[in-house]
Order: C-alpha cells, then structure tokens, then sequence
C-alpha cells in the first residue's frame, strides 16, 4: 500500500469510529430525555437487593449505551453517599451484561441484515418526529436517526479497513505476532486492554474488531482475546473518575476492575474449550464456525462478550460480602469516613448520564436541606440550656453547619451549571433550574440561623435574659417555622409535580398572624416598662429573623409551585 492509501485507510477508519460513537452518544441523550424520571426513580428506590441493582443496571445501561458511564454514574453516587458499596456491585455487574446486548445487536443487525440498507429508511421514519413540537417526540426522532447512524458508520468502518488478502506483506506481519501460543493470547488481551482505553467505549472497540475480522486481519481466537482484554480496558473510566472521589467510591471502582480481571483469568485459564463450546453455539444457529468462516465471527466475539460476563456474575455474585472485605483490606476504612461527604460532577465529552447527575443534584439539595433544618432544630434548645459545655457544643454545631452551608451552596451551583451545558428533557431541565434557587434560599436560612445564634451570644454576654413569657412566644414561633420547614422538606423529597403547597401557605399566614401579635405585645411590654429596652430590642430582632427564615421557606414552596406552572406550560 502507498503511504497516501495508508494515511487515507487510517482517517476513514478514525472517522468512522467517531460517527459510531458519536450516534451512541446521540442515542444515549435522547433515551435519557424519554426514560430519565423512570431511570432515577429505579436508583432512588433501589434497596440492598443485588438481583434487583443487577437488572436495574442491565436496564440503565440499555438506555445509556456506555457501560463505563453507567459505571462513572454508580461511581459518583457512591461518592455522594446516595449508594452503598454493597447497592453499587449490582449495578455494575448489571452494566458489564447490559453492555453486551448491544454487541449481540451490532453483530445480527449490522452484519447480517446489512446496515447500508437501514439508513435511508431509518431516516425517512425519524424526519416527521423532528418537525413535532413535543420535545419527548423530537426525542424519539434523534434515536432513531442514531440508529441509522450507527448502522451506516458499520458500513463504513467495513469500506475503510482494506482486505488483507490483497495485501500479502500485511499476511506476514501479522503471522509474526499469532504463532507464539499462549504468550499470543496474552498480547491480544493486552492490545485490547490499551486500544478501549484508548477509544474509550468496549462496545466501539468490539465493533471495529468485527469489522477487522471480516476483513481477514484476525482469527477468532485472537480476536476474543482482545474481546477479554477490551472487559479490563473499560474499567479505566471509572478508575480515573475515582481518583478524586472519596474511599467508598474508590472500592466501587475497583470492584469494577477486579470482577474483570477475575472474569479474564477464569476465562483464559480455559480459554481453548470455552472457545470450543461458543463455535458449537454459533454452528448450531449459522450453521457455520466462527474458525473458519468469517461470516460467523461476529456472532462468536459477542457471544465470548457475553458469556465473559454472565459467567462471572454466576460465580462472584454469591461472593460479594466477602468481596467487600477484600475491597476494605485493598482500600482501608478510616474513622472519619461517614463524616466526609463530597460531591463531583463526573462527565466527559464520549459519556453522557446528564439524568441519573439530576438525581444526585436533587438529594444533594435534599441533604442541604436536612443540615439546614438540624441547624434550625438546635436555636430552641440554644437560647434556654443553662449548661455552658451543652452551649458551647450547640453553638460549634451551628456555626460548622453555617460554614458547611456555604460551601455546599458554592459546590451545588458549580454541579448544577456543569449539569445544565448537557442535553436534558423538558421536565429536568425545570427541576434543574428550581434546584439553585432552592439552595441559594436554603444558604440563606442557614445564615439566618447562625444570625439568631450571635444574637443569643451577645445577649448571653450582656447578661440580658428573656422572661418566661417571652421565650414561650419564641418557641411557638420556632414551632411553626419547624413545621413549615418539615412540609417544605418532604416537598424537597418528593416528585415536583406531587408537592403539597396549600397547607405551607396556612402556616406562613399563621406566622404572619403571630408576627404582627408579638411585635404589638413588646410595644405594649416596652411602653409599660415589663423589661427593659435592650430585651425588648433582642425580641424584635428574633421576631425579624424567624419572620425572614418563614419567607424563605415559603419563597421554596413557591418554586414548586412555579415548576408546575411551566411543566403544564410546555
């Protein structure tokens, strides 16, 4: 071949592999855009059931078309304190089978229909859904033309890699590296492992072995041996992804790795007659040997995918508390860990999992707001204990929470505006959007805490002590500013559209009610001398605090109730 054939076989190849996964990527957004309430009401539900995170990963991963971004996503909700590492391995192990379907499909689909011949009418099915309003429809359109985009970049992979039967030098080249036996195998198995990390997708990379076998570059055997080592090369996303995640997520990522390179050496260690049995496999449904015939070779890699992972799972899955030991020994737990709660927006331009991060945004809000209402529960307690260690202890706790708050405030803006550049659906790009404003108000409420906490220290200091009566109309205040805030949470918990905001208002009227009350009755207090000036100025001050923390938590509820005005709206 001249350098210029060269230099233009390698583009082509380069080019096709881009529109391969660039119509993954298509695909994944507009199904995340259909199925993304469904996916993280399955992830929010999800209980320390393996079975059950081993099906909801299969599912996940249908929709998100890149087992290592579904890995990332369990990854960074391990790392959010969302999932137990026990919860993670299900899912996981449900990404590593999910993937493999897609294989089976590309090797039916695109190799024996005959993929150039499904574009054209892939794309005149899609074009009327591109011309409706309804974005979900819209939606459906874009996974379709992925489809024919995935199909026609198959095609064209095929067109780009030359034939090496016409290219006799290529023949010997190749024989080079294929006749030292088993060290051969391992050599395959490292290419793989390099070439998936290097492309960043086992299913891209298990496609363009396809191809490469088809065009006679590849026997079968050495072609699964690359197939085992493209099951490691996948685990490299999440283990990068890890690096600045905490210890929980960290043992996520590497379960990844080692149920893969367990799978490798099982698998290798009787790598000869399990070949053997998937050539049976393929003879009985093609009627040809994945040995011999090239034909047949597509079928043969994606079922040596397939069963390199459900084989696996059916011995490590009866395993996995002993796992977690193991994982604990590798990555030690240390006495602070529950106490380190952090949150990272994982992405990157090939993986998208835009919906399941809505997920994680919305219970980062929700532990905001849990913080925040501890915060709010220890005023009450603050302002009548009568034991300096008890004060002391209560009003750290305040003052760490108020610094918590306003790096979590920083921290949740900076994930939402990363979260809100991806391709979203109508409903959570709302949520997304109600999601700052909620904690922006939650900030504040927090510093109107810590504002309450100072009041009561300089009032300590000053020796100025509120009578009986007055501390009685504070904790009537405090109870309905508890109560409210306790509605606003299980708002903040619930589906937007199912958010409770009738009974908030009664209470807002009712704090309003009290408000007005107790300012008249200090006036009253103060005009007939019942205490002195500097307490009354206290118990105002209280009254405007508690009376700003009530609008903030009604301004929240209110954004509820302006997300269901733009969701009817859409």
């Amino acid at each position: 071949m001249h350098l210029l054939q060269v230099i233009e076989s390698f583009l082509s190849v380069i080019g096709s592999l881009a529109l391969f996964l660039f119509s993954m990527k298509l695909m994944s957004e507009s199904l995340q855009k259909i199925t993304g309430s469904g996916m993280r009401h399955t992830i929010s539900s999800l209980s320390g059931n393996p079975g059950k995170g081993i099906f909801t990963g299969v599912a996940i991963t249908s929709i998100v078309q890149f087992s290592s971004a579904t890995v990332v996503m369990v990854v960074s909700l391990v790392n959010a304190g969302m999932l137990s590492l026990y919860e993670s391995m299900g899912l996981i192990i449900g990404a590593n089978i999910g993937t493999t379907l897609k294989a089976l499909v590309i090797s039916y689909i695109g190799f024996q229909v005959g993929s150039e011949k499904l574009f054209l009418p892939l794309i005149a099915l899609a074009l009327p859904f591109m011309f409706l309003r309804k974005n979900n429809y819209k939606a459906i359109g874009e996974i379709i033309i992925g489809f024919a985009l995935l199909f026609v970049s198959l095609s064209f992979l095929r067109n780009s890699i030359p034939n090496l039967q016409n290219n006799p030098d290529l023949i010997l080249w190749m024989k080079n590296y294929t006749h030292f036996g088993f060290l051969s195998i391992l050599l395959f198995v490292f290419a793989g492992i390099v070439l998936t990390i290097i492309i960043q997708s086992s299913s891209a990379f298990i496609a363009f072995i396809f191809v490469v076998c088809q065009s006679g570059w590849l026997s079968f055997e050495m072609a699964a041996a690359m197939v085992v080592g493209a099951n490691i090369g996948t685990t490299y996303t999440a283990l990068l992804a890890s690096i600045i995640a905490n210890r929980s997520a960290k043992r996520a990522a590497l379960f990844h790795l080692l149920f893969n390179v367990f799978g490798a050496i099982i698998i290798l260690i009787v790598f000869k007659p399990f070949l053997s049995i998937i050539d049976f496999v393929v003879f009985s449904i093609q009627g040809a040997s994945s040995f011999t015939q090239i034909t047949a070779i597509p079928l043969g890699l994606s079922l040596v995918h397939t069963s390199f992972n459900v084989f696996t799972t059916l011995v490590i899955v009866w395993f996995l508390p002993q796992v977690i030991t193991l994982l604990e020994r590798i990555i030690p737990k240390r006495i602070d860990e529950k106490l380190n709660h952090s949150f990272t927006f994982f992405d990157s331009p090939i993986h998208s999992t835009s919906e399941i991060s809505a997920l994680q945004a919305q219970k980062e809000v929700i532990f905001f707001g849990s913080k925040v209402q501890l915060m709010l529960s220890t005023i009450p307690p603050l302002l009548v204990t009568k034991h300096p260690s008890q004060y002391e202890q209560m009003y750290a706790s305040i003052r760490a929470t108020e610094e918590l708050a306003d790096k979590f405030d920083e921290e949740i803006s900076t994930f939402i505006t990363r979260l809100s550049e991806n391709e979203l659906s109508d409903k959570t790009s709302l949520s997304v959007r109600i999601m700052q404003k909620i904690a922006d108000d939650l900030e504040s409420i927090a510093d109107e805490c810590m504002g309450l906490a100072r009041n009561i220290d300089v009032k300590n200091q000053q020796k100025v002590w509120f009578t009986q009566e007055m501390r009685d109309d504070l904790n009537i205040m405090f109870s309905l500013l508890n109560e409210a805030y306790e509605l606003m949470l299980n708002n903040l918990k619930s589906d937007y559209l199912l958010t409770e905001t009738d009974k908030p208002l009664l209470i807002e009227e009712k704090i309003n009610q009290l408000r007005d009350s107790l300012r008249l009755k200090n006036m009253e207090n103060l005009k007939n001398g019942v205490y002195t000036y500097l307490n009354g100025n206290y118990f105002n001050d209280f009254i405007f605090r508690c009376e700003k923390i009530g609008d903030l938590i009604i301004h929240i509820n209110n954004s509820f109730s302006g997300f269901k005005k733009d969701y009817n709206n859409l």
